[in-house]
């Protein structure tokens, strides 16, 4: 079965799926709307579910999954600069992005500034003792702001093929690195065999 077919059956599963839920969902709805003491006609039955369906579809398929993804491995394969004006998609550009967003402002780099992901731990490194739970400096640790903007964000899951290995790889013993470096991978993803131990992939701080 090719990789096209095989997507295609995965999209069409992915529909159905969500098709069973919103119907669910509908269900609640129509439920609720009986109880308060509505009078529901066939006709209204029908619209409800209509449109929890198509809403639930939307939001779902707002970025469709593409039949190739270019596998990307280590934090610069996206945060490099790609516009010295703005400074994205650097990793400066989302600390600001996202600082400004909250009123604040970053302390550290301008926008245009493309630095590594080791000098962002210079700060953002998991604080101990009174500083638990935050960073050595800052007001987070770098993993608390990272794995939930990457994992809840569907540019990162579909748009992109974004998954744990996009910045992480696991050496022999069990533990999770860091890719600070892009990595030369093959279309599935996998390291250059002439080139490892992957360069740039540290242990997490």
């Amino acid at each position: 079965m090719n990789r096209q077919l095989t997507t295609s059956i995965l999209i069409a599963t992915t529909i159905l799926l969500i098709t069973v839920a919103a119907v669910g969902l509908s269900t609640v709805r129509v439920g609720a709307q009986a109880q308060s003491g509505g009078n529901l006609t066939a006709a209204d039955v029908a619209r409800i579910a209509n449109e929890t369906v198509t809403n639930v579809l939307a939001k779902q398929l707002a970025f469709p999954i593409e039949a190739e993804v270019e596998p990307r491995r280590g934090c610069p394969a996206c945060h490099d600069l790609v516009n010295a004006t703005s400074g994205q998609f650097t990793l400066a550009y989302e600390a600001h992005a996202a600082t400004k967003a909250r009123n604040r402002t970053h302390p550290a780099f301008q926008p245009t500034d493309n630095p590594n992901v080791t000098e962002c731990f210079a700060c953002h490194a998991p604080g101990t003792g009174a500083r638990a739970g935050k960073g050595t400096v800052a007001p987070l640790a770098l993993r608390d702001i990272v794995h939930p903007a990457h994992l809840g964000s569907q540019i990162f899951k579909y748009e992109l093929g974004g998954s744990c290995f996009s910045c992480h790889n696991v050496d022999g013993e069990g533990n999770w690195l860091i890719l600070s470096q892009k990595v030369d991978t093959n279309d599935k993803g996998v390291p250059n065999p002439d080139k490892l131990p992957i360069p740039g992939a540290i242990p997490a701080p």
